[in-house]
């Protein structure tokens, strides 16, 4: 399954209202402008990995890696050698 940023957005406004927090608040918490985090949550920003984790952090939430089935380009590289 594919996660848009618009999804992510929309999970970390949703889980800072269940939490009660302001969007004040979470930008203060999370080392952000306001403005910052408001395009953050509107989907309209595009966050570095280092600030999308600070706001998890402080909501609480993990980014969570799992394998899925392999793009069929990587079968063309087998048997070449690793650089």
């Amino acid at each position: 399954m594919n996660v848009s940023f618009a999804e992510i957005s929309k999970t970390l406004r949703e889980r800072r209202r269940e939490l009660g927090v302001s969007q004040a608040d979470l930008a203060r918490l999370s080392g952000l402008s306001l403005h910052g985090l408001s395009d953050i949550e509107t989907g309209k920003g595009n966050p570095t990995m280092e600030t999308l984790l600070k706001v998890l952090q402080v909501l609480g939430l993990q980014i969570l890696l799992k394998p899925t089935a392999l793009p069929a380009y990587t079968n063309a590289a087998e048997g070449s050698e690793e650089s």
